[in-house]
């Protein structure tokens, strides 16, 4: 695994295509405003250069990206209602824990699925 920070589209594009170049690629793109900012170039670029990608959340995969996997938000704010519900009844925020996400949601491309899936034997 090889951290790549890229801040612009020219740095988006380079790394991806260096990435694409090297043998067994694959890129995983992680949550960031960066990212959120180049959404559809990034899922473009990995597309174009038939990169396997996994990215935060859904709206990459509508954007065109192969999967993602991430936290479920409806989950967070269901939770989110809990922690207010205990501030109005008199709890102190500082007193309560911090949570970390417990409800993940995969998500793929159905299409890439299916064309994975005729092309090999083995389930996805």
């Amino acid at each position: 695994m090889i951290p790549v920070d890229v801040r612009d589209a020219g740095e988006i594009e380079r790394a991806v295509a260096a990435f694409a170049s090297g043998s067994n690629g694959g890129l995983i793109v992680t949550a960031s405003a960066s990212g959120t900012a180049h959404r559809a170039l990034i899922t473009t670029v990995a597309a174009r250069h038939k990169l396997p990608a996994v990215y935060p959340s859904r709206p990459y995969v509508t954007a065109g990206g192969l999967i993602s996997y991430g936290p479920d938000l409806l989950d967070q704010f269901r939770r989110v209602a809990g922690y207010v519900d205990r501030i109005l009844k008199g709890e102190k925020p500082a007193d309560l824990p911090v949570q970390a996400p417990t409800k993940y949601e995969p998500r793929d491309q159905p299409q890439d699925r299916q064309s994975a899936q005729s092309s090999s034997n083995a389930p996805l």
